[in-house]
């Protein structure tokens, strides 16, 4: 299956796609199976019908021996640019799961962006 937007409409397209693409240029085809295979366990971990799960959630505040810090480091240890390259990768990682998911951008009451959610239907 793949990405697909609220209206049902696959997304087949990276947003910011030169910057992603920048970035992938720093990281190893290696590191990159690593990261998306850790989203994929975190996604396939969760029990049906609460398959929900929210980018700037995911990573925590510190990626030392972790998966994702390759992705730093791939940034110049650029925290802001790793970040946001993390959730390209996250977007990526839905895009080649194979089963179904949704997304939405959800706000915080003081309306800043809490990031990208991402979650299968039961419909």
């Amino acid at each position: 299956m793949s990405l697909f937007n609220l209206e049902d409409v696959q997304q087949t397209h990276m947003p910011h796609k030169q910057s992603y693409n920048h970035w992938m240029g720093n990281l190893s085809e290696e590191h990159f199976n690593v990261i998306i295979a850790a989203i994929h366990e975190l996604m396939d971990a969760t029990p049906i019908g609460k398959q929900v799960i929210t980018s700037s959630w995911i990573p925590g505040s510190d990626w030392t021996d972790t998966p994702y810090d390759p992705i730093y480091q791939a940034c110049h240890q650029d925290w802001d640019a790793a970040r946001f390259f993390f959730g390209q990768l996250v977007w990526r990682s839905v895009q080649l799961h194979p089963e179904k998911w949704y997304f939405i951008r959800q706000q915080r009451d003081d309306d800043r962006p809490i990031g990208m959610t991402y979650f299968q239907s039961n419909s």
